[in-house]
């Protein structure tokens, strides 16, 4: 048997209220469920996890630590990848 142990009028919602998809529509919601794991950015970019993770020790590919975890916000890293507006003007060819 399972008791609710939740103080009465505690602003911590119950479980009961309001739906999933109700909570999942929240901005910060919405943020999470767009980040991927490594193994995930690894096969959108056609790379090794390996390589990947030398990226971001590099700093190469903007990512975020939750923890020991690595995650990517794929917009973030798409804007890393387009070409600059501006030239390479460092004579380098």
């Amino acid at each position: 048997m399972f008791f609710n142990v939740q103080p009465k009028g505690s602003i911590l919602p119950s479980i009961t209220e309001g739906s999933v998809s109700d909570r999942l529509k929240s901005p910060a919601a919405a943020s999470l469920a767009s980040l991927v794991t490594v193994k995930e950015l690894a096969t959108i970019l056609h790379m090794g996890e390996g390589s990947v993770r030398a990226a971001v020790a590099k700093g190469q590919i903007p990512h975020l630590r939750l923890g020991a975890r690595i995650r990517f916000d794929l917009e973030q890293v798409r804007a890393a990848f387009r070409p600059s507006a501006t030239p390479n003007t460092s004579g380098a060819a």
